[in-house]
């Protein structure tokens, strides 16, 4: 269930960073260039696209695995 859950909570943390940066990206990028599409490298935006992914997948699914590592009934009791 979590390896199911991470992509998603992962795509939802990408777009809501995505949506989140736009907001001081595009307003800069018209002051600097009067353009609204910023002028740069689309692999440095896939790569922390990318690292972000990783992070979130790693950190949910080791936490899974630390978790369940423990039988249920020696959570429970202990």
């Amino acid at each position: 269930m979590v390896a199911g859950e991470a992509p998603v909570l992962a795509a939802t943390g990408v777009l809501a960073g995505t949506l989140a940066s736009l907001v001081t990206i595009i307003p800069f990028s018209i002051a600097r260039s009067g353009s609204p599409i910023p002028h740069g490298n689309v692999l440095l935006y896939l790569a922390v696209v990318t690292i972000a992914a990783v992070l979130a997948l790693a950190t949910s699914l080791t936490a899974a695995r630390r978790t369940l590592r423990t039988p249920a009934i020696d959570a429970v009791t202990a």
